[in-house]
């Protein structure tokens, strides 16, 4: 588990990042879970989409059916599939999720550690990414600002 998140209008909802570890083939367990009973039982989130490697999880203080996630591109070694790091966006309390900074390279090498919603425009989105040890596998490209709930 590595990042957790309450709903600000309902505690008894509260969703888990949780991410793999280098190498390790994508299973059932990673992704974003959500529990509705205060932590009693959890269902996997992320239905439509692998998120394997969650670092950073938000949920929109003006509409808790809103939440943010930032990922580090993940490869399943040895052979097997390349997931895009980045932020990804769900509108429906985490069943769906679309990418909002995740494109071309070096975007989808991103590894996005941290993300903050301003709690007066909630349109105004933060992202910051750091620095992977390998630099030319992902450079950290600082902060990046979303002035339109992460269209661009």
């Amino acid at each position: 588990m590595y990042r957790l998140v309450i709903d600000p209008n309902n505690p008894d909802i509260l969703y888990v990042g949780i991410r793999a570890t280098p190498g390790q083939s994508v299973s059932d367990y990673v992704g974003v879970y959500k529990t509705t009973d205060g932590g009693e039982s959890w269902t996997k989130a992320n239905q439509n989409i692998e998120l394997p490697d969650v670092w950073a999880l938000v949920i929109d203080p003006s509409d808790s059916n809103t939440l943010y996630t930032g990922t580090n591109q993940h490869y399943t070694q040895p052979s097997g599939p390349l997931h895009l790091g980045g932020v990804y966006k769900s509108v429906d309390g985490g069943k769906n999720w679309q990418a909002v900074l995740a494109d071309d390279y070096p975007l989808s090498a991103l590894r996005i550690g941290s993300l903050a919603i301003s709690p007066v425009n909630p349109d105004l989105i933060f992202a910051g990414s750091f620095d992977h040890s390998f630099h030319d596998v992902c450079p950290g490209a600082g902060i990046f600002i979303s002035r339109d709930a992460g269209k661009t």
